[in-house]
């Protein structure tokens, strides 16, 4: 079956024909659940690493706990194998259910069960400093317009799979941008490091393979307030006006929801637009990376890819991360050069 993402429901390069220099392209990556390898593009799938350079570690001085109303400690530290057992069962769970078989409501709770006291923590501990997990791999022959072309055909992100208060965004996994050339790889790691303990299972990428689509993006309305305010203001009247959604704009025409690449990034929401300029020369920092924590923006998404017939594929967050409150985790890069340091933000 082929999908591929509708056309805007409305077009705001109608009324509003200053829009057009603003566009810009966006890759949508449309995770899906799969088994992707070391020379595929993915999410949370092998990374094509060499086999002489060291495994990534967190270096951070510690992982948080939390402090609750309750003023009890509280940790959500948990053994990774753990959150890949839970996901198995609640993944039969769902198979027996799109199946049509009559399961009881309860099925999963005994083996949940079942998993937690197989996977305790008491036969777990910390070895040392947390190995990185794998989160995104980008080859250039699925993404051809990945930046520095020269240099490098392979972009990949990983991180520490627990919140961080020693980085920005704070209460972040802590990442790591990585640009290579696959070409100069003789030998890859086919067993790395994975770590024992995770502080969120929300940070554990599920293996994904990608199908990479080019759209095209608007500046979201607080970037186009902030930066083309008469522009914002005459489209808010238009849609008033037109008794259109109060959201037809931002999320039915400028923002794409998902996983992506370059466009305008994700959503300004949680905090107000403000310039990402490169801390080695200033210059402005383009969107590289959005990890999004759903793959649509609601049962309406008029995003949500569509076959020949024009049926619409329902798939909600099969890397099953979550970004703080259902967050944008962004990554931004310096066009200038891949050694200028990336910058992040969530929003």
């Amino acid at each position: 079956m082929v999908y591929s993402t509708p056309s805007r429901p409305h077009d705001f390069t109608v009324p509003f024909p200053e829009l057009k220099r603003l566009a810009r392209s966006a890759i949508r990556l449309h995770p899906r659940n799969g088994s992707p390898q070391q020379q595929e593009s993915s999410i949370g799938g092998p990374l094509l690493w060499p086999s002489d350079e060291p495994w990534p570690l967190c270096g951070g001085e510690s992982h948080p706990t939390f402090q609750f109303p309750s003023h009890q400690e509280f940790n959500f530290e948990e053994p990774l194998d753990l959150v890949y057992a839970r996901r198995a069962v609640l993944a039969e769970r769902d198979a027996k259910v799109a199946a049509g078989e009559d399961i009881p409501s309860d099925w999963a709770i005994p083996r949940l069960e079942v998993v937690k006291e197989r996977y305790s923590m008491a036969n777990y501990q910390h070895h040392g400093a947390t190995p990185l997990l794998p989160v995104l791999q980008v080859y250039r022959s699925d993404v051809l317009d990945l930046p520095f072309p020269d240099q490098y055909d392979l972009l990949q992100l990983l991180w520490c799979p627990y919140d961080h208060t020693d980085i920005h965004p704070p209460y972040n996994p802590a990442p790591l941008l990585i640009w290579r050339d696959s070409t100069v790889i003789n030998s890859s790691i086919e067993s790395p490091p994975l770590p024992s303990l995770v502080g969120l299972d929300n940070y554990v990428p599920e293996p994904c393979v990608l199908e990479p689509e080019e759209v095209t993006e608007y500046p979201d309305d607080r970037e186009l307030e902030a930066n083309q305010p008469d522009l914002s203001t005459q489209i808010d009247t238009y849609i008033d006006k037109a008794a259109m959604d109060e959201f037809s704009y931002i999320d039915a025409f400028a923002s794409a929801p998902g996983w992506k690449l370059f466009g305008h990034g994700g959503e300004w929401g949680a905090i107000d637009p403000y310039p990402i300029d490169c801390h080695t020369c200033d210059s402005p920092m383009q969107p590289l990376i959005t990890v999004d924590s759903a793959e649509s923006n609601g049962n309406d998404c008029t995003w949500r890819r569509r076959d020949e017939d024009g049926a619409p594929e329902h798939v909600g967050n099969p890397p099953q991360v979550v970004i703080g409150r259902w967050y944008q985790f962004q990554v931004f890069y310096c066009p200038s050069s891949a050694t200028h340091s990336p910058r992040y933000e969530m929003y």
